[in-house]
């Protein structure tokens, strides 16, 4: 069923969610940061300025 009113436009997605400093001077502890979900979250959080700390379960994982 059209109404005849234009349809509104969806904005292009965005590689990037959150400002670049918006974790700024933060610390967050990933826990299974050494593959998977955990690492993904572990570079997304540095990149919002996060100083990360990383656990997992494999120290050859986290490149210890």
């Amino acid at each position: 069923m059209s109404t005849g009113e234009p349809r509104p436009t969806i904005p292009p997605r965005s590689s990037q969610v959150f400002a670049d400093d918006l974790l700024k001077d933060r610390v967050v502890l990933v826990t299974g940061g050494g593959s998977g979900l955990g690492l993904s979250m572990a570079a997304g959080l540095g990149r919002a300025g996060a100083h990360v700390i990383l656990s997992g379960r494999s120290a050859e994982r986290l490149g210890a």
